[in-house]
């Protein structure tokens, strides 16, 4: 494997592994003949047949890139236009195979550990260990099981994950701007585009307990709304709201003033007359 990739350049994985399982190269095989070695993938052996030697090597490579070197910086990762996972050789690739490294090129980095890819179709792929970006991003995405792993998380921007994170306090430009400063590609403008709309779709209303007046006719209620002022609010033509801690013993002799006499306590059951029986 040391020798398949380049420093730097990014190859697809699935053609790095396709050439590393290749007839006589496969892995597996330990450079001997297919039937001198005995495979076994869990608790299935694994016919000496080039096909399935092929397939099993295939699991084991992806799984050792994805959950070994990737997470250790051993490799870089990223993803092409077509989503597919991509990497690049690094100076810990050689470490970990026994070859001499300089001391710098072991120092820890976040260039070779994190990547942020945001997609079309909403979907966020965060690669290597290093937890920062998806911590940010969290609040306002969903996490998905569709393509992760070790090394690997997928994430998913939806109109409910964005609301839910506008009711926790957070602003709607501070979303754009996390998923612009951690995006390691533009972001797609439909995505922006969405994710602002979802955004200020928002909308806070405050919950009160009010005293509502009933008035007779318009007049009335013109009458408690001047007395009132701007502690009540119109309902509708006979219907005056206020606070319920506002209807004070000064508030009713203030309407008392104007004419209106308040009748009952705020909120206490209406009075409902009971016709009495006659008995014969």
């Amino acid at each position: 494997m040391p020798t398949v990739l380049n420093p730097a350049a990014f190859c697809r994985l699935d053609s790095v592994v396709s050439h590393l399982v290749f007839s006589e190269h496969n892995p597996l095989n330990l450079g001997r003949a297919p039937e001198q070695v005995a495979v076994f993938w869990y608790d299935q052996s694994v016919p000496p047949i080039e096909e399935p030697r092929e397939e099993t090597g295939r699991l084991l490579i992806d799984g050792f890139v994805r959950k070994r070197l990737i997470p250790l910086g051993s490799v870089r990762a990223a993803i092409d236009g077509e989503s597919r996972l991509c990497i690049a050789r690094q100076p810990r690739y050689d470490a970990y195979f026994g070859r001499e490294v300089a001391r710098a090129g072991l120092a820890p980095t976040s260039e070779v550990v994190a990547r942020v890819v945001v997609q079309p179709d909403f979907s966020v792929m965060v690669i290597g260990p290093n937890p920062a970006p998806a911590a940010e991003l969290a609040p306002f995405c969903e996490r998905t099981t569709r393509g992760g792993g070790l090394g690997a998380m997928v994430l998913k921007i939806t109109r409910e994950s964005v609301v839910k994170a506008v009711s926790h306090g957070m602003k709607p430009a501070e979303i754009t701007a996390r998923l612009r400063r951690h995006a390691s590609n533009e972001v797609p403008a439909n995505v922006l585009r969405q994710v602002q709309d979802w955004s200020n779709w928002v909308r806070q209303v405050t919950a009160a307990t009010m005293t509502v007046l009933r008035c007779p006719d318009r007049d009335t209620a013109d009458r408690v709304m001047g007395a009132m002022k701007r502690q009540a609010e119109r309902v509708n033509d006979t219907l005056v709201a206020l606070d319920q801690k506002k209807l004070t013993a000064a508030e009713r002799s203030k309407l008392l003033g104007h004419g209106i006499i308040v009748e009952g306590e705020p909120g206490a059951p209406e009075r409902k007359s009971k016709a009495r029986k006659k008995r014969w």
